[in-house]
């Protein structure tokens, strides 16, 4: 039988009608003898609506385009809950052809001048048996008091292959010295005019709700240059040495720069690594933009200033200085 045409309303305690859009959430046209299909429906209320019975009038519309009344749900309003995960615990999602699971990895606080960010990493996994798009998420911070920090969310323009990961950056804002503790990270998939968004749209919704109490930062400073977490990346320093001559330090080091199976974004990203001398004044800097460890090494690496995937021995990097420095540390 053919998808069937349907749509309804939200009503709150009898009082306020709310008209609800339909979301088809499975990948079908149609549906063979004994199989199901799921759609959510989406209303929108002010978030200081209070109210105690939520009712939802299931319709569908007639070859004449009348609306015919089917069913009524009633719940209450602790129905709209959205239900929360553990750290370490995985989400899913079950729905035709978008299968996946979600799992908050890691989460990072980067200090600014004005004010700080958070970010938290969350791991896709594709549950379906052919490569697919990650869905379009929406996302938020949540504090234990309710106040909540919309995220920005990174995409992915490759495909994520059967049993795969993609990792997704999610990115707020915070005020300078904002308390980050107990925050909770909530997503759900982007709507966009009443289906589910495409990568370019704006989301103005979401369904598929779920929070996450996220693992513990961790906020220890490595005492060596071993097995750096770049997520998704991981990079391992040794043998560096530097020399001082007529105003120029030079800086020669080994390095081993190795990346996990995973899909991911990391545009806009930059390791920067630095040099201070025992005062801590800073005195040498250099960037390396994530954007060039997975490209081609040139004919003559011995010319070749950017980090690149494997292993690399002699890296030399130069910087003019104003003053010279009798000691270095890493």
């Amino acid at each position: 039988m053919p998808i069937p045409n349907l749509t309804g309303y939200y009503s709150l305690d009898e009082a306020v009608k709310i008209e609800a859009k339909l979301i088809p959430t499975d990948e079908l046209i149609s549906l063979v003898p004994g199989a199901s299909v799921h759609f959510q429906f989406v209303g929108r209320s002010p978030y200081s609506n209070d109210f105690s019975k939520v009712k939802l009038v299931l319709q569908e519309k007639d070859s004449d385009g009348k609306m015919n009344d089917l069913l009524e749900f009633t719940n209450g309003a602790g129905m709209l809950n959205i239900p929360y995960n553990n750290v370490g615990e995985s989400y899913t999602v079950q729905h035709v052809g978008r299968s996946s699971s979600y799992k908050v990895r890691d989460v990072r606080t980067y200090r600014g001048d004005t004010g700080d960010t958070l970010m938290a990493v969350l791991e896709v996994t594709n549950l379906e048996k052919r490569y697919m798009d990650a869905a379009k998420l929406a996302a938020n911070f949540k504090t234990p008091a309710g106040t909540v920090f919309p995220a920005a969310v990174s995409s992915i323009d490759s495909k994520v292959k059967p049993g795969g990961k993609a990792l997704l950056f999610l990115t707020a804002t915070m005020p300078k010295g904002y308390p980050i503790s107990d925050m909770q990270v909530l997503i759900g998939e982007a709507t966009t005019d009443g289906k589910l968004s495409a990568k370019e749209a704006k989301p103005d919704g979401y369904v598929n709700a779920a929070a996450f109490w996220p693992p513990q930062e961790d906020s220890k400073v490595k005492d060596d240059l071993k097995d750096v977490n770049l997520t998704p990346y991981t990079l391992s320093i040794n043998h560096i040495a530097t020399t001082l001559k007529l105003g120029e330090l030079k800086l020669t080091f080994n390095y081993e720069l190795t990346k996990e199976s995973v899909e991911t974004n990391t545009e806009g990203r930059k390791l920067i690594i630095g040099f201070e001398d025992e005062k801590g004044n800073k005195s040498f800097t250099r960037e390396y933009d994530f954007k060039d460890f997975e490209a081609a090494k040139p004919y003559d690496i011995t010319k070749d200033t950017k980090l690149r995937l494997g292993k690399t021995e002699g890296l030399k990097s130069r910087r003019p200085i104003r003053s010279s420095f009798s000691s270095w540390r890493r």
